[in-house]
């Protein structure tokens, strides 16, 4: 690319040239799976993100247009989901070895699989009043044992770990320990701090990062959380297909884990750490310092922080879906099926650097990122 561009500045137009050369360079995959080099090195070399096929929306109205037809626009078929985290592309190492296929978390899930299970989730995810009960009495302990051991509330751990505890309960009826939420959010942290990162750089580094010691921890506790899950949901589960994924047991027990690890695991504290920080932050950057609730005003404030400090800051899809490793575009875009029967990608041989088959998570796609962030901030509001 750069012999290129070196020539072409001698022997043609210097803007033409640059512009190619940027194109060019945008795009060029890096690493695994496909990701461009301009996603990135697209802010420190001041790239257009159009060069990506990538398009950020900012005005608030059409966030809400284009976020409302993404459940009708997904299920025929004609925009698709990836294995994504806002504005980050995962690494489908993590899912490895948990036996699910497409490798990915929930968002990137086949149409079916989520449909099978979505049911069960929002059983779990509904609060009874005496879960209520049980949550509000949990936290005044909670916050009573910190202040007794640590004399302090660490703002944001002590809120994730909290956050996992109140799930866990949830989903599975079980109390979990301090020290097993903890383990948890030290995973939990290692897949944010490596999910793009670690796609940069060729799979036989992926020993060496710790990448196959996640995609480890994640399938014991993927496999922990089915057995968990089973006596009370895998005989509804046995009535649906969930192919390529070998059950739909399994398949709940890992977007269950993208649950708490994520979702709500990752989302929940970062929204209550962000309001802590307006009511207590001394720091320049807090916009709104001094300021206390208004009486019965609580939710609106949890409401409006949530809107001004946004946990997940875009929310992406594809008009066009990347192109599947070993097949054509053509063959790509006839997998997009109607009535939520869009199929995932041909299965390649394992890849022995990476442990996991081939995965192409950008080439050949455009993709669109709502910008909530941006978007929440703008006159559209």
């Amino acid at each position: 690319i750069c012999w290129g561009y070196m020539w072409c500045k001698v022997f043609g137009s210097k803007q033409a040239c640059y512009h190619d050369f940027q194109l060019r360079l945008a795009n060029e995959p890096i690493g695994e799976n496909g990701i461009p080099m301009g996603y990135l090195l697209g802010k420190p070399l001041d790239m257009d993100p159009k060069l990506l096929r990538m398009t950020s929306v900012t005005n608030w109205t059409e966030v809400q247009r284009l976020g409302s037809e993404l459940p009708q626009k997904t299920w025929i078929g004609e925009w698709w989901r990836g294995n994504e985290l806002g504005y980050i592309v995962n690494n489908p190492a993590y899912w490895s070895r948990t036996g699910i296929y497409p490798e990915t978390n929930g968002l990137g899930t086949l149409m079916q699989q989520h449909a099978a299970i979505r049911p069960i989730l929002e059983e779990i995810f509904t609060l009874k009043i005496a879960f209520q009960q049980w949550m509000r009495d949990h936290t005044k302990e909670f916050l009573q044992e910190r202040l007794l051991k640590e004399g302090v509330l660490h703002v944001s751990w002590d809120l994730k770990i909290w956050t996992h505890q109140v799930l866990y309960k949830l989903v599975f009826g079980q109390a979990t320990t301090w020290e097993e939420a903890n383990a948890f959010c030290n995973l939990q942290t290692t897949m944010l701090a490596h999910g793009t990162v670690s796609q940069v750089l060729p799979g036989s580094l992926y020993g060496l990062l710790g990448v196959k010691d996640i995609a480890y921890s994640v399938e014991k506790t993927v496999k922990k959380y089915e057995e968990l899950l089973l006596p009370r949901f895998g005989d509804r589960l046995k009535k649906f297909d969930c192919a390529p994924s070998p059950s739909c047991s399994l398949q709940l027990a890992s977007g269950i884990f993208d649950a708490l690890y994520a979702a709500g695991g990752l989302s929940v504290p970062g929204a209550i750490a962000s309001g802590l920080g307006v009511l207590y932050s001394e720091h320049k950057t807090n916009p709104a310092k001094g300021f206390t609730i208004p009486l019965g005003k609580e939710a609106e404030f949890f409401w409006e922080s949530l809107r001004y400090f946004p946990p997940v800051y875009g929310f992406p899809y594809w008009t066009t879906r990347p192109t599947c490793d070993g097949i054509t575009p053509g063959d790509t875009i006839a997998l997009e099926l109607p009535y939520g029967q869009s199929e995932a990608c041909p299965r390649l041989p394992v890849n022995t650097q990476t442990g996991f088959s081939p995965v192409n998570q950008w080439q050949g796609g455009a993709r669109v990122v709502l910008d909530i962030g941006r978007a929440g901030w703008g006159e559209h509001r």
